[in-house]
């Protein structure tokens, strides 16, 4: 059976908007607020959802109402945690009045908040969610409007216990979409805020921000052939999602791309709109596939039976089709590489053009997964993207699969 679940936190609110901890108490939408709603209703036109679940607090109803209508219930489970004297302070209030505290909570420790430790949070959405699925039926679509602890905690333990403080708070009506599927929880996007303009902000100027760009469609795409480090050719779709992807102007002080033409050909359109020369970087590549390179899965699975059931069916990092890399290997090298280019660009975003493999191997071990983890999070779509922060507290993911440009 196969359900997707899409999560939102709720839009900008007063509170919010002057930095302030609201936990239960509520807040009027602000006027960005209502502007966000606006646009993330325009966003989902046309897709359907089958059940709609909200945390019982004003501004998610509010949100909610103004995506959906009425036709929604709502689910305390789904509620923000209270804060306790922390409500209606700033970061600098709680900071200077509870450092302790505080910096067990920036340092993602299992925080007694008020009448709820962090773990309580993560238990009780986590069991929402898991009704929400064992009570769908196959193929439906469940929207649920909820809060920005609420849904870091939830994602913390849904998606296996990242390591800590890897995920960046989601962003206000932020889309996240998971599809489970016979029970496997698959994160397909996370903070996806492709309705929202800009797309991409600009870091903090401690910060370093990776925008990082899977290629466009090419033929082995189509064909379903294993392209691994061969060169490929984008399709004629494959060039137009990256002159599209050029169209929107991301706003990057440079572009990088793996070595490969179709790496190159997608980020040169980033480049180009951007007057800006375009530098191949060789260790953002997508992985070797050795003897497997060219080849189709099912011709794959014939040739070299014992390899392939060993890596896709026992989870085995074996070098792929004999004289490959193997996943392990890819993340330390992209990790490398990509941890090297953001320590020269503090304060700035910076595109990577990479590959699906590769780019979901880098994001991987940010999140402190290996090769078994691998099916938590979806492969990146053609020339969609994914954000990465580097900070001072350390490299978090910020957002996965976005393609605004593709609507």
């Amino acid at each position: 059976m196969s359900v997707e679940i899409v999560l939102v936190r709720h839009a900008e609110t007063e509170g919010n908007a002057a930095g302030l901890w609201q936990g239960k108490a509520n807040s009027d939408l602000s006027p960005m607020g209502l502007d966000q709603v606006t646009r993330l209703r325009k966003w989902f036109a046309g897709e359907r959802f089958d059940r709609v679940v909200v945390s019982p607090l004003g501004r998610t109803q509010e949100t909610a109402r103004g995506v959906v209508g009425d036709d929604f219930e709502t689910d305390e489970r789904w509620r923000e945690p209270s804060v306790g004297e922390w409500e209606g302070l700033s970061h600098k209030e709680i900071a200077d009045r509870f450092p302790e505290k505080y910096g067990a909570l920036l340092g993602r420790e299992d925080v007694l908040l008020d009448d709820e430790w962090f773990s309580d949070v993560a238990v009780r959405t986590n069991e929402a969610f898991t009704d929400l699925v064992n009570t769908a039926s196959d193929g439906d679509r469940i929207l649920v409007v909820s809060h920005g602890l609420a849904l870091m905690m939830f994602t913390s333990r849904a998606m296996g216990n990242p390591r800590s403080g890897s995920i960046h708070l989601q962003t206000n009506t932020g889309v996240t979409r998971i599809r489970v599927d016979n029970n496997k929880v698959e994160f397909v996007s996370y903070n996806d805020t492709s309705h929202l303009d800009p797309v991409v902000r600009r870091p903090r100027p401690d910060e370093t921000q990776i925008i990082l760009v899977r290629h466009g469609e090419t033929v082995s795409n189509l064909t379903g052939e294993w392209e691994g480090q061969q060169e490929g050719l984008l399709s004629p779709r494959g060039h137009e999602q990256a002159r599209l992807l050029g169209d929107m102007g991301l706003p990057v002080g440079a572009v990088y791309s793996s070595p490969l033409k179709r790496a190159r050909d997608t980020g040169s359109q980033i480049a180009g709109r951007l007057a800006q020369d375009l530098v191949p970087i060789r260790d953002v590549q997508e992985m070797h596939f050795g003897e497997w390179e060219g080849m189709l899965p099912i011709d794959i699975a014939k040739q070299f039976p014992d390899d392939w059931a060993a890596i896709r069916d026992l989870d085995e990092d074996r070098p792929r089709g004999r004289t490959g890399e193997t996943f392990s290997i890819v993340q330390k090298r992209v990790t490398t590489a990509i941890d090297s280019l953001a320590s020269r660009h503090t304060g700035d975003t910076v595109a990577v053009v990479s590959h699906g493999g590769a780019s979901r191997a880098f994001v991987l071990g940010i999140l402190g997964f290996d090769y078994p983890d691998r099916r938590r999070l979806s492969i990146l779509g053609n020339t969609a993207f994914a954000r990465v922060l580097y900070t001072p507290r350390g490299t978090q993911l910020a957002s996965w699969n976005s393609a605004p440009h593709l609507r």
